[in-house]
């Protein structure tokens, strides 16, 4: 087990003092982030903190102390205490849990420092999550350039794929229309296919167009 998961199991231990608790069990429900499965492994991150109840601090930002003159300083300064106390705990393990669902061949590639201050867990995330939609995005606009029809499959299949790339980046919050995806499926047919799709008005166009079409009306998806 990697050094990281061996300390936090150790200090989940030391910080609740119940060792009837599988931290290990826990810990390995969440698959390791290899920079391309964020999604699922955000929900497993925050389904272990949640049963953990260190999820706090993901939700909610560090509180501020009251001001003095504030009415009722002394009830609302308890109050502050409270929910401090409860941050820092959840802040504190909450990023050794996310440190540990790291992979360690990218882990050092995620800082949880900016201009020497500590990120809280909650920005902590959110950067993880904005480096990999840019990642994931140049991933799969790479694919859906360099991807080809082997003509094994059949068009229908490949054009599924295609789309399901399109499908993705929207996602990711990166729209990309029918007519923009058209050239990269035209792009991507055997030659024999390619050399009839340079007309725009060519029976070719027209087939890749109703074929996409029928995948999107299949799936209940439009891509508008």
């Amino acid at each position: 087990m990697p050094l990281c998961a061996s300390c936090c199991i150790r200090l989940l231990r030391l910080q609740f003092y119940d060792f009837s608790v599988n931290y290990e069990g826990l810990l390995s429900t969440i698959e390791p982030f290899d920079g391309t499965n964020f999604p699922k492994r955000k929900k497993e991150v925050h389904a272990v903190l949640k049963v953990l109840d260190l999820d706090y601090a993901l939700y909610e930002d560090k509180t501020f102390n009251p001001s003095i003159s504030t009415e009722n300083h002394n009830e609302q300064l308890r109050e502050y205490n409270s929910k401090l106390e409860k941050w820092q705990k959840s802040n504190e393990f909450a990023k050794l849990v996310i440190k540990h669902s790291i992979s360690d061949a990218i882990r050092g590639a995620f800082p949880y420092r900016k201009d020497d201050r500590e990120l809280s867990v909650k920005k902590f995330m959110n950067s993880i999550e904005e480096c990999y939609k840019i990642n994931y995005f140049n991933f799969l606009i790479n694919k859906l350039s360099t991807s080809r029809c082997d003509g094994r499959n059949g068009l229908s299949i490949h054009i599924k794929s295609m789309y399901n790339m399109a499908a993705e980046l929207k996602a990711l919050g990166r729209f990309i229309s029918d007519d923009l995806l058209v050239p990269y499926l035209m792009a991507s047919l055997l030659e024999n296919y390619n050399k009839h799709a340079q007309n725009v008005d060519t029976p070719v166009r027209y087939k890749l167009c109703e074929s996409l079409h029928q995948v999107q009306r299949k799936d209940n998806k439009v891509v508008s």
